[in-house]
C-alpha cells in the first residue's frame, strides 16, 4: 500500500496514526525538509519526494502525480490525502 501525502497537516496526521511508516509514502514537494527525508530514509522508510510542487487546486496536477506513483508501484493501492481547506 502506498500513501500519497499532499500537505504537512496530512503528514502529521498520518504519523500520529501509525507512529512509523510500514508502507511507502510519496510526499508533495515542500512537505518535508531535506533533513526529515534523510532521517526517514535512515530509518528504512521508503519515502519519495516530488521534485516539483503539486498544485492542490488543480485536479489534473494531482491526477498526474497519482499516475506517476502508479507507474512506480503497479497493482498497488494508493491512499491519497484529501480534505477540505488544503
Amino acid at each position: 500500500m502506498i500513501h500519497f501525502v499532499l500537505t504537512r497537516k496530512g503528514y502529521d496526521q498520518l504519523k500520529a496514526s501509525f507512529g512509523t511508516f510500514p508502507f511507502a509514502i510519496w510526499v508533495n514537494n515542500g512537505v518535508l525538509s531535506d533533513g526529515e527525508l534523510v532521517e526517514l530514509r535512515a530509518q528504512g522508510v521508503s519515502v519519495t519526494n516530488f521534485t516539483i510542487a503539486i498544485d492542490l487546486s488543480d485536479p489534473l496536477d494531482v491526477a498526474g502525480a497519482i499516475d506517476t506513483i502508479q507507474q512506480h508501484h503497479p497493482n498497488q493501492s494508493i491512499w491519497v490525502e484529501h480534505g477540505f481547506g488544503f
